[in-house]
């Protein structure tokens, strides 16, 4: 049921600009930054998101687990930038909406 359009082109991450998203209440935010994470590292700067939403919930990992994860990644593939981190600002449980997590992903400058 999942539709995706795509146009290729440059991934700009908005110029390095900070982006702010609310995301849905039925996913985690971890749920979101998994596919965005991926597709931050192949842009021309770096990724600055403020995202608002569930950090916990039954179906998806937690943001703890997932900033764990994550940055010790970063560290193995992104040399000499220092400025990547996941924070997570404040937390929430399913159903409540008021978690906030703030993101720098860096760029891959060479494989």
């Amino acid at each position: 049921g999942t539709s995706l359009k795509f146009i290729p082109g440059t991934i700009t991450n908005n110029n390095g600009e900070c982006l702010t998203f609310e995301a849905d209440i039925s996913r985690n935010i971890s749920y979101y930054l998994e596919g965005i994470f991926l597709i931050s590292l192949f842009g021309k700067e770096k990724l600055n998101l403020n995202i608002t939403g569930v950090t916990n919930n039954l179906f998806d990992i937690s943001m703890d687990s997932f900033k764990v994860v994550i940055m010790s990644l970063l560290d193995k593939i992104v040399f000499g930038d220092t400025g990547n981190k996941i924070e997570i600002k404040q937390r929430c449980f399913y159903p409540n909406n008021s978690g906030e997590v703030s993101v720098v992903f860096p760029i891959i400058r060479f494989i």
